[in-house]
């Protein structure tokens, strides 16, 4: 006595269910998941020379200097845009408060060096800038009487 399937109906949907074997082959659908890591691998380094590599390469981008020469530098709107609504700041309300208020320290200074390199910029602008200055010394220190 044999046992039958059921004859399949018109409304009856079948799919296919792929093999998986051991080894998975390039474009299969197993092989394009990624492999799950445990709970804090990604923040937990190896060993401490993994450690002082991952620091190390943190703090060179860090103080690396920007590239001057082919990339200007943003304007101020952008750093004090950055300063109150970056990404990189926490959703604290102190962090964020801090955060401006040291922008608000920096810009004035920021914006004075930028005025600087606009007024290096030219040979004009250096030799106007130069007499300004010496004729404010001479009204400060030697007044005309």
């Amino acid at each position: 006595m044999t046992s039958t399937a059921p004859p399949e109906t018109a409304t009856e949907v079948t799919t296919e269910i792929p093999a998986v074997s051991e080894q998975d082959t390039p474009g299969s659908p197993v092989s394009s998941r990624p492999a799950e890591q445990p709970l804090g691998a990604e923040s937990a380094p190896v060993s401490l020379a993994d450690y002082s590599k991952q620091w190390a390469d943190k703090a060179r981008r860090h103080w690396t200097p920007p590239d001057v020469w082919d990339k200007p530098r943003p304007p101020l709107k952008s750093a004090w845009l950055w300063a109150r609504y970056g990404e990189h700041l926490p959703d604290d309300n102190a962090v964020r408060t801090v955060s401006r208020v040291t922008a608000a320290i920096r810009l004035p200074f920021k914006a004075l060096f930028l005025y600087l390199d606009w007024i290096f910029d030219r040979d004009s602008r250096v030799v106007a800038a130069a007499v300004l200055v010496l004729v404010v010394i001479q009204a400060v220190f030697h007044p005309f009487f």
